[in-house]
C-alpha cells in the first residue's frame, strides 16, 4: 500500500510525543503515564537554530488522532516546541523539446571531395539528441557521418542516409539521431556534396527522309547541383518541472477478516491502515491469468459506506 506521508517542519528538537488514540480522556487523566507514546528524534550536532524535517511513519499514525491534534514536540529541556505539519511532496518533470540553430560552424572540403562541417556546443547548451540539416533541395540522397571529438579521441556517433524522394512520394528525412554522449565538439561529413539530378523531360530528335523516318535520338538532361545546407538545427529533450505531487511511501497494512460471499460471488477483505492517509492499495497474489473488479469502501460505525473508488 502507498500513502501520502506528511512531514513536520520544526526547529531543533529531540522528542515526538503523541496521545494513544485508544485511551479515553477520563482514563488518561487517571493514569497520565500511559497516555502518551514517545519517539526520540536522533539528530547530528547542530550549532544554530535551523529547520529540519521529520516524517510521520505508519507507527506514529497507529497511535495518532485523525486530526493530529495530540501531536507534541519537546526539545532537550523538555520544553514544547512549535512545529508545522505539511504534506510531503515531490516534483514531477516532463521532457520538453528545445531546438536551436548552430550559430557558428567551420566548413572545409575533405580529401575525397566530401564536405566536412565542425561545430561546438556552447557552455549552456544541453546534450542534443537530434541533428537536422535544413536544405531547400528536393529529390536527393546523401550519405552522412557524425563524429564526436573529445581531445584527440574521436567517436563515431551516427552513419546514415538523408534523403528526399519527392519525385516518387512525399517522403523526406534530413534528421540524424544522436546517441547519449558527453562530447561537446562534433564533425559532420557529407559524402559527394555535388549531386546529379536527371530531368523529367526527355528530348526526342527524329531524322526524316523521303522514305520516312531515317533515325531517332533521345537525350536526357542531367544537372549537377551542390548540396545546399541553409542551417544546422539541434534538438534536445530538457526536463522541466511541471508540478508538485504528494510523495507516495509504501508500507504494509494489516489484513482483518476475509469473507467469501458465494451468493454474490465476491470476497470481502478488511484492510486496517491504522489511520494512515491511504491513496493507493496494491494486492499481491500468487494467481495468474485473472481479472476481477474491485471497490474500496470506508467503514463508518461498523458499516461500509459508499465506494470511494472502483477498479479492475
Amino acid at each position: 500500500m502507498k500513502c501520502k506521508l506528511p512531514v513536520i517542519v520544526l526547529p531543533l528538537m529531540w522528542v515526538l510525543c503523541f496521545m494513544h488514540a485508544a485511551v479515553s480522556a477520563d482514563d488518561s487523566a487517571a493514569d497520565p503515564e500511559q497516555r502518551w507514546q514517545t519517539r526520540p528524534i536522533e539528530l547530528e550536532s547542530i550549532g544554530e537554530t535551523t529547520l529540519i524535517r521529520v516524517p510521520l511513519d505508519a507507527e506514529v499514525y497507529r497511535h495518532l488522532a485523525e486530526d493530529r491534534h495530540d501531536l507534541r514536540v519537546f526539545n532537550s529541556q523538555q520544553q514544547e516546541t512549535a512545529y508545522v505539519v505539511r504534506r510531503r511532496e515531490t516534483p514531477e518533470f516532463r521532457d520538453v523539446e528545445r531546438r536551436w540553430t548552430i550559430p557558428k560552424a567551420a566548413l572545409s572540403p575533405g580529401p575525397d571531395q566530401e564536405l566536412v562541417i565542425e561545430f561546438m556546443l556552447d557552455k549552456d547548451d544541453p546534450v542534443p539528441s537530434e541533428l537536422k540539416l535544413d536544405t531547400p533541395l528536393r529529390d536527393f540522397e546523401q550519405s552522412v557521418t557524425l563524429v564526436g571529438i573529445t581531445g584527440d579521441e574521436e567517436q563515431e556517433l551516427a552513419r546514415t542516409v538523408i534523403y528526399d524522394y519527392h519525385r516518387f512520394m512525399d517522403v523526406r528525412n534530413t534528421t540524424i539521431k544522436i546517441p547519449a554522449t558527453s562530447v561537446r565538439t562534433y564533425r559532420l561529413t557529407v559524402a559527394s556534396p555535388t549531386s546529379e539530378q536527371e530531368s523529367m523531360l526527355l528530348e526526342l530528335t527524329r531524322q526524316l527522309s523521303t522514305q520516312g523516318e531515317a533515325g531517332r535520338q533521345e537525350k536526357v538532361q542531367v544537372t549537377r547541383r551542390p548540396f545546399r545546407i541553409d542551417r544546422l538545427e539541434l534538438m534536445a529533450l530538457v526536463p522541466q518541472r511541471e508540478t508538485r505531487s504528494p510523495a507516495l511511501v509504501p508500507y504494509e497494512v494489516t489484513l482483518g477478516d476475509i469473507t467469501h460471499d458465494a451468493d454474490h460471488k465476491q470476497t470481502l477483505v478488511d484492510v486496517i491502515a491504522h489511520r494512515a492517509p491511504v491513496s493507493r492499495l496494491t494486492f499481491a497474489s500468487s494467481s495468474r491469468n485473472f481479472s476481477r473488479r474491485a471497490a474500496v469502501h470506508v467503514l463508518e460505525e461498523e458499516e461500509a459506506g459508499p465506494p470511494i473508488v472502483r477498479g479492475q
